[in-house]
């Protein structure tokens, strides 16, 4: 294997690590009309069509990963070296290049994904202006919020005069395995206005999450304080923190031989809503809005928790030339080991959905074959926000074919090309979309890699639709057919 090779997979593995850690349903779900999950994006949305039945296991496949800051091409980069060229990873110490690569942190960082399955998904229409849907669906979501000063310290360190200060609760990690019940019902009010709603009964599997609620970090170049309360707490089946007579952590045990089965009962349960509305203000112009996911989970069951217990002061080890002790860390040691402890009796806690609030509209044209639309998207975890803005194109010249392109924004960047399909063939629907799709590649090695995706989301569907016998196919063309 090559030096090359080695540092491309490296920078790729990197790249997937922060993609591995939002369920996030595509957004261009949001304008693909004549698709029957429009209301997943919006409840209040109605399907065009009488009833509809998703495949079972296929009806929404649905994945989203990625982060808020680096793609491949900022990890590892081509580079001049004493008149030579080499591919390096960012943190290379000859090529001078990491303090750019620390430059484009900002704030706060995510790491994301998530990935959601329908198991179950139909509706149908109630006396012309109701509809009505259910679903069961699995769902992950992982989100860590990384204050930018920590991987700044770690990569670049303290210079002799600097003071650093962390409020830790800035720094966040929440990853939830649960499954929901949605019951959806939308209403015509006028023929203006339609609202809907979505009540989800929430089933949690497992989750990890932290609370640094008090933390404090605060340092110099003569010594560290570490101050202020945290905990870590974990409902998830076969874990296990292992203790000594002091209550110290010794160890930590996962039990290999955990049946699947175990992660099906129930650790914890809770509720969330969607809510959504849509106005037609005339026969061209439309506006939607509403807001998703706001819920929560209770965890009950398989507590682990570690309490940060006491406080730390870090003052350097000084060393002795004289002196061949290895005693130089223990008291630091020791300090680590007096901070965290095991939590004998764990607390029951509550971790919360991701939300998202979505404001939208879209103009028609020509018959309504062609409709352009602006949404704006707001996701917000804890105590951190961040938004997204996309416009869109959305052609549909007959229920048989409706094809969608997104140009967005998103982080700060206008990069984001996505594309969505809908097909409905007789009474098969077929749905799919990606958001951000990677456009520069680079070759290494035979390889052929998306350099500068940061982001990525893709939806997959399948189901069953029937219209109503008395509704003509083609009215909606107007062409009578």
């Amino acid at each position: 294997m090559t030096k090359n090779r080695l540092i491309i997979i490296v920078g790729v593995f990197l790249t997937l690590l922060s993609m591995s850690s939002n369920a996030q349903l595509s957004n261009t779900l949001y304008f693909n009309k004549y698709n029957p999950r429009q209301h997943k994006a919006n409840p209040a949305i109605q399907p065009e069509d009488k009833f509809y039945i998703g495949m079972p296991m296929l009806s929404t496949i649905a994945v989203s990963g990625g982060n808020s800051r680096f793609s491949l091409q900022d990890i590892v980069q081509n580079v001049e070296v004493d008149g030579k060229k080499k591919t390096v990873l960012f943190f290379d110490k000859d090529a001078n290049i990491m303090s750019d690569f620390l430059d484009k942190l900002k704030f706060k960082e995510r790491v994301f994904a998530s990935y959601q399955i329908d198991l179950i998904d139909f509706g149908f229409r109630l006396r012309h202006r109701n509809y009505f849907t259910f679903g069961i669906s699995n769902r992950m979501e992982t989100m860590a919020i990384i204050p930018h000063q920590i991987p700044k310290l770690v990569f670049k360190g303290m210079s002799n005069n600097a003071k650093y200060k962390l409020r830790a609760n800035r720094l966040s990690l929440s990853s939830t395995l649960f499954s929901q019940a949605a019951a959806n019902y939308s209403q015509k009010i006028t023929d203006q206005l339609t609202l809907g709603a979505t009540v989800k009964y929430l089933y949690g599997h497992a989750n990890v999450y932290t609370d640094f609620y008090d933390l404090d970090i605060r340092g110099s170049k003569d010594e560290w304080h570490v101050t202020g309360d945290a905990s870590i707490h974990a409902s998830v089946p076969g874990l296990r923190f292992i203790q000594d007579e002091d209550a110290k952590i010794e160890d930590v045990e996962f039990d290999d031989d955990q049946k699947a089965t175990y992660y099906a009962k129930p650790q914890g349960h809770g509720a969330a809503i969607d809510l959504g509305a849509t106005y037609q203000i005339n026969d061209q112009l439309t506006l939607q809005g509403g807001v998703a996911d706001l819920g929560f989970i209770r965890w009950k069951k398989n507590l682990s928790q570690i309490d940060k217990t006491g406080d730390m002061i870090y003052g350097g080890i000084i060393y002795d030339i004289n002196d061949d002790s290895t005693e130089y860390y223990k008291k630091y040691e020791d300090q680590l080991d007096e901070i965290y402890a095991v939590n004998d009796n764990p607390s029951a806690y509550t971790s919360a959905l991701s939300a998202k609030i979505h404001v939208g509209a879209e103009y028609s044209l020509f018959q309504d074959r062609l409709g352009l639309g602006v949404l704006s998207k707001t996701y917000i975890f804890r105590r951190t926000a961040w938004e997204e803005f996309l416009l869109s194109a959305n052609y549909h010249p007959n229920r048989w074919v409706s094809l969608t392109a997104t140009y967005g924004i998103f982080d700060g960047e206008w990069n984001n090309l996505s594309a969505g399909m809908n097909f409905n063939l007789g009474a098969f629907n077929l749905n799919f979309a990606v958001d951000n799709i990677p456009i520069h590649y680079a070759k290494a090695d035979n390889a052929i890699i998306p350099y500068d995706t940061r982001h990525l989301r893709a939806l997959i569907g399948v189901a069953f639709t029937f219209r109503d016998k008395k509704q003509k196919i083609g009215d909606e063309d107007g062409d009578g057919i």
